[in-house]
């Protein structure tokens, strides 16, 4: 039954590879972009779902005899070139967060590091299973890995190194599943984002009208990697306008460019031991009143101007709405 199945489809399946690898490389790219859960947020489609469709699809590849007809035989061309591209990118944004500090990547460039592991684990993978015939004539003359040795060592590197990676991300997310199987949207971003930054986010979302302009921390810098970054927080507060103020002056005339709202962040990450670089803004603002995000959702609202040096080394959370 199977192999009948198999010789009726097994030219389509082998066709169709190509464009299931793409849509699989195309979520992994905007789940390293975005944030990790943008599309299970706007689809509600869970991207494990669509690499498990690609990997049992895959599977059938090992069967197929076809793979010198184009444009299968591109295909496997271009996913060998993608495990290259895609471990460059992968390790040169892995050695720049060795080098700067935790998240440097992303509040620099607008990626997730980890992520990256995706399309290259995937483009691995298509490799693998459009080389059969390739693996067949390495092990007939298995002098070929001389010659390619330094290339076989990188690649072994390469597809070790990304394994654990994914694999430890897989994992987390696999635990949170089982541990939490009636886990609603707001705990699934929570696990993602971080509870602190979720819940901050919703805070100001709830607390601002929809045509706010929002003057937020600037970027990039160390510790607003999230509440910085315009076009991650435009995901969450949109339409809104948000622009980014300097560490130490708002960088716009406040009044003159109709700016609402100012942001009262702490910041998601903590500075390295002796340096104090969190708490924004680190300028005073007249204002109507100050917005203070307090635990469990509790807010406190109080009626005067904001003064740095009043709430300097404190964690405070909350919202300046600017007095005009």
């Amino acid at each position: 039954m199977f192999n009948r199945f198999l010789a009726r489809y097994i030219k389509y399946i082998l066709f169709l590879l190509p464009v299931v690898w793409l849509v699989a490389l195309a979520v992994s790219f905007a789940e390293a972009y975005f944030y990790p859960g943008v599309l299970l947020k706007h689809t509600s489609i869970e991207p494990l779902l669509i690499y498990l469709t690609f990997g049992i699809a895959g599977s059938f590849g090992f069967y197929g005899s076809g793979w010198k007809k184009q444009p299968i035989r591109s295909f496997r061309t271009v996913s060998f070139y993608s495990i290259y591209v895609f471990g460059l990118g992968y390790y040169t944004f892995y050695l720049l967060e060795k080098i700067h500090y935790p998240n440097y990547v992303f509040s620099t460039f607008h990626i997730h590091p980890l992520e990256l592991g995706t399309p290259l684990a995937l483009s691995i993978y298509a490799f693998i299973i459009s080389s059969k015939d390739v693996l067949l004539v390495i092990r007939k003359n298995p002098e070929i890995l001389y010659k390619w040795f330094p290339v076989v060592v990188i690649t072994s590197w390469i597809l070790v190194k990304s394994f654990i990676d994914l694999g430890t991300s897989v994992a987390r997310d696999v635990s949170f599943i089982i541990k939490n199987p009636t886990a609603s949207y707001d705990q699934k971003m929570e696990e993602k984002l971080g509870k602190k930054f979720y819940d901050y986010v919703l805070f100001v979302k709830k607390s601002t009208p929809e045509d706010s302009k929002i003057l937020i921390p600037p970027f990039p810098t160390w510790p607003w990697a999230q509440s910085g970054n315009i076009p991650y927080m435009t995901y969450f507060l949109y339409p809104r306008v948000l622009l980014n103020g300097e560490e130490y002056s708002p960088k716009y005339d406040l009044n003159k460019e109709d700016i609402d709202y100012v942001l009262l962040t702490w910041g998601e990450l903590d500075a390295p031991a002796g340096v104090q670089t969190n708490g924004w803004p680190k300028f005073d603002v007249k204002a109507e009143k100050i917005v203070y995000m307090l635990n469990e959702g509790k807010t406190v609202e109080r009626e005067e101007d904001y003064i740095y040096k009043k709430v300097e080394n404190k964690q405070m959370w909350g919202l300046i709405k600017v007095k005009k």
